[in-house]
């Protein structure tokens, strides 16, 4: 379970601490400090328990999964969880030594050697989470490391079609619109925040949404608790394969195909106000969005330029139907800082 502190929690904290403030001396109760030896079980029980998947059309398929777990935090856990759901795992990078054997985040390039092993085990999925193990990506039967965007589509999807009920889900503004255009088909609707799991769960609180997520492979699902869980998203990618008798990539492949070119311009020498002003000019006929930095919309493709919480950047992500679309939304907006 995470916790977060909302942005204007943090302010108040960080303004505590600049001001100088003392604290009162005080003889608090901590509270008691215990370790749950049973948590990883007690969270694999709860995960094969979930209503919104169904548990024993995923058991009777016996899928063949190959699991890369980056010897992180989840080296035991998935794999577990998959075990459970009567699937023949393989496991790569799955011990507990914190040896990172590629690139910590789940993302195709990163995926070389799962990919390998999808292939050479005739493997119905791959899986790969992160070192913390909050966020998956999914590789096809053929090999093809799918969007780190797609598993939120593909859990979504399965979602759906398992629940049969008009919903509204949560996402960030820099999520790809593939979950929008499969929740319209089906009558639902998608809310969007700034940036930050904090500010997504928040959103599902306020709006009452049981799934939300981003785009990064992080899934949400209310009925298993409010934060990211890769072990819930295995859950949900194979509940929609079970759903049918598709292998993966033919799944993918029926669903909205779009493309997200990311990029980032350092902050320096950049007056962000007369960015923002100039790209208004720019871009023509677009909805515009400024919760968040600010975000061009269209009907099949956007462009969000914001400053980055952690790195002295400016991110700019655009997300159009083939990669030279977006990338032009990408150029057309540098090249506002370049004249």
């Amino acid at each position: 379970m995470e916790l977060f502190s909302r942005s204007d929690e943090c302010d108040r904290l960080f303004s505590i601490v600049d001001a100088g403030l003392e604290f009162p001396n005080q003889d608090i109760d901590h509270g008691t400090i215990f370790m749950d030896v049973n948590a990883v079980q007690k969270h694999i029980i709860q995960v094969a328990s979930l209503r919104s998947i169904d548990i024993n059309k995923i058991r009777k398929k016996k899928f063949k999964v190959v699991i890369d777990a980056v010897n992180g935090a989840g080296y035991d856990a998935v794999p577990r969880l998959l075990e459970s759901f009567n699937c023949e795992v393989i496991r790569m990078n799955c011990e507990a030594n914190g040896k990172f054997t590629r690139g910590t985040e789940p993302l195709p390039e990163n995926l070389e050697m799962l990919s390998m092993a999808v292939v050479r085990n005739n493997a119905d999925v791959g899986f790969a989470v992160d070192p913390d193990a909050d966020r998956l990506a999914v590789v096809s039967e053929d090999g093809k490391p799918l969007s780190d965007e797609y598993t939120l589509a593909i859990a979504g999807d399965g979602y759906i079609r398992q629940k049969k009920t008009q919903e509204t889900f949560v996402i960030n503004l820099s999520t790809s619109m593939v979950l929008e255009k499969i929740a319209t088909k089906y009558n639902c609707s998608v809310e969007r925040t700034p940036v930050g799991e904090i500010n997504v769960v928040q959103k599902m609180i306020d709006v009452g949404a049981k799934f939300g997520g981003e785009g990064n492979g992080g899934i949400i699902l209310k009925e298993a608790h409010l934060g990211r869980d890769s072990l819930v998203g295995c859950s949900m990618v194979l509940n929609r394969m079970a759903l049918t008798d598709e292998r993966l990539s033919l799944i993918y492949a029926g669903l909205p195909q779009f493309v997200i070119v990311k990029d980032k311009l350092a902050i320096d020498g950049v007056d962000m106000a007369n960015l923002i002003k100039a790209a208004i000019d720019k871009f023509e006929g677009a909805e515009i969005n400024t919760e968040d930095g600010t975000k061009f919309t269209w009907d099949n493709q956007w462009i969000h330029l914001r400053k980055s919480n952690t790195e002295p950047i400016i991110r700019i992500y655009a997300e159009a139907e083939n990669q030279d679309s977006a990338q032009k939304l990408i150029d057309k907006m540098k090249s506002l800082v370049e004249t």
